[in-house]
């Protein structure tokens, strides 16, 4: 009587292609914790720019309607950072500009914060 049974090598082919789906997941779950700590990053980023602009809004507000000039002037901040034991900066471009209106007695003051991956822009109105 013959035995009928697998093929010699049968065991070790199951084994690589079980390793091979392993790996694929694997590197896929990578891929998306790659993506969700860039997109962590990319939020902080907009947070900080954010606060920024709202104080630069803020401070044009405080400064009062007769001290605003018509214009625009340019600023920057560097935000040091530190995140899992690694260490860097983003650098963030402010632009503050000074419009007359939209109405009789209104200044329209924007305020432009910029970085390497983004932009927001803000508006405020100042009356006297």
């Amino acid at each position: 009587m013959m035995k009928i049974g697998r093929p010699k090598g049968a065991l070790l082919v199951e084994a690589m292609v079980s390793f091979a789906l392993f790996l694929l997941a694997s590197l896929s779950f990578y891929g998306l914790l790659a993506n969700s700590r860039r997109a962590e990053a990319n939020a902080r980023q907009t947070i900080a720019a954010t606060a920024y602009a709202r104080q630069l809004l803020e401070s044009a507000s405080l400064t009062g309607y007769s001290s605003l000039k018509v214009g625009s002037v340019a600023g920057s901040r560097t935000l040091a950072t530190k995140r899992s034991g690694v260490s860097g900066q983003t650098v963030f471009g402010s632009t503050v500009t000074v419009y007359e209106g939209p109405g009789s007695d209104v200044k329209s003051v924007v305020v432009t914060v910029s970085w390497a991956q983004g932009k927001i822009s803000m508006e405020t109105y100042v009356t006297p």
